[in-house]
C-alpha cells in the first residue's frame, strides 16, 4: 500500500457526501423520519434501538467503505 492510497481514503472522507441515497428504493435524507433495525441484535445498544422511530441528522461512513471504494476505482 503506498502512500498515496492513504491519502486517496482521506479525501474521500472528506469529500461532501451527497444529499439523499436511496435505501430499498427510497430516498432518504437529513430531515426524513425512520425506523431503525439494527443489523445486529446481540448488544444491548443495537437491541433497544430495534423498532424506534428516528430523523435522520447525518449520514457517516466508515474508513474500510472508503477504502473499498477507493481500491475498486
Amino acid at each position: 500500500m503506498s502512500a498515496e492510497f492513504g491519502m486517496e481514503i482521506w479525501d474521500e472522507l472528506e469529500r461532501r457526501g451527497p444529499e439523499s441515497v436511496a435505501i430499498a428504493g427510497v430516498a432518504v435524507r437529513r430531515g426524513t423520519r425512520v425506523r431503525m433495525h439494527p443489523a445486529d441484535l446481540r448488544d444491548i445498544l443495537s437491541s433497544t434501538l430495534d423498532a424506534r422511530r428516528s430523523t435522520l441528522d447525518a449520514r457517516r461512513s466508515t474508513a474500510e467503505r472508503a477504502s473499498s471504494r477507493a481500491s475498486k476505482s
